[in-house]
């Protein structure tokens, strides 16, 4: 696969055989790689593919403006989502997952609240996604020293929640 764009030393979003964008993730994987190279198989241990559709078509261009350490973060997030539910959740998550990750650091730096209203209902009926969420929220308070409100683990939450329903059909 060759590298189409460097997120960080380990995350980067390469093109396949099939001439389809994915994103990678392996220890070192884009350490001093540049656009153009030959990603080594040996270091990839993450495969994520998106399926190209019309709205999904510009997927590399929406991650090449959110922060790499965002989307890495959202990444750990999703895999241990699936691996904790034993679910399959669908890679198009991602984007939106870390989209809003990242909305959510740019509006709490900018003194923005959103109000989740379906929080209460969100921790009753998936506990668990919001648990990890909140885990997801604990590391960015730790790599960013920025805490955000629980009201935003609820939002994430049913990104991941989306993303099974998503992959059922």
């Amino acid at each position: 696969m060759k590298i189409k764009k460097v997120l960080n030393n380990n995350v980067v979003i390469a093109q396949n055989t099939n001439d389809e964008e994915t994103i990678l993730m392996g220890l070192g994987l884009g350490y001093g790689k540049k656009a153009g190279e030959v990603v080594e198989d040996k270091k990839i241990e993450k495969i994520f593919a998106l399926k190209v559709t019309s709205e999904q078509q510009n997927f590399s261009e929406l991650l090449s403006e959110i922060p790499s350490g965002i989307v890495e973060l959202s990444i750990l997030t999703l895999e241990k989502a699936k691996t904790k539910f034993d679910k399959t959740i669908s890679d198009t998550v991602l984007v939106a997952f870390a989209d809003h990750l990242n909305a959510a650091i740019i509006r709490e730096k900018d003194n923005i609240a959103i109000k989740n209203f379906l929080l209460w209902d969100i921790k009753r009926f998936f506990p668990e996604e919001f648990a990890l969420c909140l885990e997801t929220l604990q590391k960015v308070k730790e790599k960013l020293n920025i805490s955000l409100p629980e009201d935003e683990a609820g939002f994430l939450a049913m990104h991941i929640v989306n993303g099974v329903l998503l992959q059922s059909f």
